[in-house]
């Protein structure tokens, strides 16, 4: 069993607000105050939950899995999904850590997979009336240095993918671990927005940060003091965005390159 109080400061490190763990201690969600969120069903390997937020106008409806490794033991997992999908008819997604592949193309190296369990999962996520989400990144989630699979992936039902115009669904490094990170990101709306502003912490730990920001904002201008304030604020986010660029460089760009890196060091091992 895992101590309360590790889930508490994992929590706080992390910066959420509230946890939840099923009841095998194996499913932790962390979430902030801004999204309400349900348990509806706690089971020993999947945590389904509702999930409020006051900028979408309809509930969703997640199952997050961490399922058993022995087949009888997953039959147990695939009909609780099979009775939960009986009843759902608004967006739900389900996904985690699976302990199955679909297709023997999932495993590179090791034993044949066994067809039986394959048609197992395939079999339930028809019935559910779930699809595979797909993914971008490397093709394996999962390794112990000799065998790759992909064991973790995200489902959805049609409710979910009516309601959201794109899903995108990112395998990130596995960065030392066993099994890689998923990044889900869901958007209502295909248009592309304006970028925002991003104030970066690292800005004021450079040296000559308080001196740039001073000698902007204390630079004249023309106009009421309200009017004053404004401009100057709008000023200074340019300022600020030209001298990133400058002395930070492209961090964004620059991090996307690390990772596309590492991903390349993944794949090239996962093959030599």
């Amino acid at each position: 069993m895992v101590d309360a109080s590790k889930a508490e400061f994992i929590r706080r490190k992390l910066g959420f607000e509230r946890v939840f763990k099923n009841c095998s201690q194996k499913i932790w969600l962390f979430h902030s105050f801004d999204l309400n969120c349900e348990v509806l069903l706690d089971h020993v390997q999947c945590l389904h939950v509702k999930l409020n937020m006051p900028w979408l106008e309809v509930p969703l409806l997640a199952s997050f899995i961490y399922a058993k490794c022995t087949r009888s033991e997953k039959l147990v997992l695939w009909d609780c999904l099979r009775s939960l999908a009986i009843n759902i008819h608004s967006p739900w997604i389900v996904g985690g850590d699976f302990n199955a592949i679909l297709h023997s193309v999932e495993r590179l190296n090791g034993a044949m997979p066994h067809a039986g369990s394959m048609e197992d999962f395939a079999t339930t996520l028809l019935d559910c009336g779930l699809m595979d989400g797909g993914y971008e990144g490397n093709s394996f989630t999962w390794t112990n240095n000799r065998m790759f699979q992909r064991l973790d992936r995200m489902t959805y039902n049609h409710h979910w993918a009516y309601f959201f115009a794109s899903t995108r669904i990112q395998h990130l490094n596995r960065d030392g671990l066993d099994h890689c990170p998923l990044l889900i990101s869901c958007s209502k709306n295909q248009d592309r927005m304006p970028s925002s502003f991003r104030f970066l912490h690292a800005w004021v730990l450079h040296h000559g940060f308080k001196k740039f920001v001073e000698q902007n904002w204390t630079s004249s201008i023309v106009g009421s003091r309200l009017q004053a304030f404004w401009v100057k604020q709008r000023r200074l986010k340019q300022a600020l965005k030209w001298w990133n660029k400058e002395v930070f460089g492209d961090i964004f760009h620059n991090l996307k390159v690390a990772e596309q890196r590492a991903a390349n060091c993944e794949i090239i091992f996962q093959q030599e």
